[in-house]
């Protein structure tokens, strides 16, 4: 089973569940294993080449097991891991906080380099503000 985040009718991310794992005599989805992509080129508005980020477990309590395996690795033949790095993420505050913290790198990064981080759009400040809302920036020179 596959889903994608598609903007402009095109996919930008795609997640392959790869096992969905039950528990309980209800028989009730406790776990899902998956892989994640970026979009790297399209064909008709179809993913043509992808680029690996993760294989990630995601509990029924939101705690979340990330295993990125570097840039270059190929998921499909199963290669040897290139640069393995794996992350817990306790529930769902900690997703949150994982977000705030991209945003706050955007923002910082953003003030240090200027103009010259022509990629920031409108929409990913609004997104970044949004995100940040209840904290503030402090810098120390």
């Amino acid at each position: 089973m596959k889903y994608y985040l598609v903007e402009n009718d095109l996919p930008k991310f795609e997640i392959d569940i790869t096992k969905i794992n039950f528990a309980g005599a209800a028989k009730a989805v406790s776990s899902v294993d998956f892989n994640i992509y970026r979009a790297d080129s399209w064909i008709d508005n179809t993913i043509s080449k992808k680029h690996f980020i993760a294989s990630v477990y995601y509990k029924w309590d939101m705690c979340t097991h990330w295993n990125f395996y570097g840039m270059d690795y190929d998921v499909e033949n199963k290669e040897e891991d290139i640069n393995p790095a794996y992350y817990h993420i306790c529930g769902s505050f900690s997703i949150t906080d994982w977000m705030r913290m991209f945003a706050f790198v955007r923002k910082v990064m953003y003030e240090v380099l200027g103009d010259s981080t022509n990629d920031y759009s409108e929409v990913d400040k609004i997104l970044d503000t949004q995100l940040l809302v209840g904290h503030k920036i402090v810098k120390e020179e």
